[in-house]
């Protein structure tokens, strides 16, 4: 195999496992971004149904955003199988 052959192949093998890893799904940075997303819409929202779910303590609100994130991506991970 020529120098150039095993330059090739190795860029072939890096190519390959950059894809493979944009591939893959980080569910717990996933959590975290919904999660904080449903914590930031909670304190903003004025409408009054979120503003409901919303107005208890803030321990007790990031908790329930936690787990609707979880929910979520638990729905989310079903559809990707």
């Amino acid at each position: 195999m020529t120098v150039i052959e095993q330059q090739m192949m190795d860029a072939v093998i890096s190519l390959n496992r950059k894809t493979k890893d944009a591939n893959h799904i980080d569910w717990e940075q996933r959590r975290y971004e919904i999660a904080k997303d449903i914590y930031t819409r909670c304190l903003s929202h004025e409408d009054g149904d979120v503003r409901a779910f919303c107005n208890r303590e803030l321990d007790m609100t990031a908790s329930d955003c936690v787990r609707e994130a979880d929910a979520l991506i638990k729905a989310l991970q079903k559809k990707s199988e």
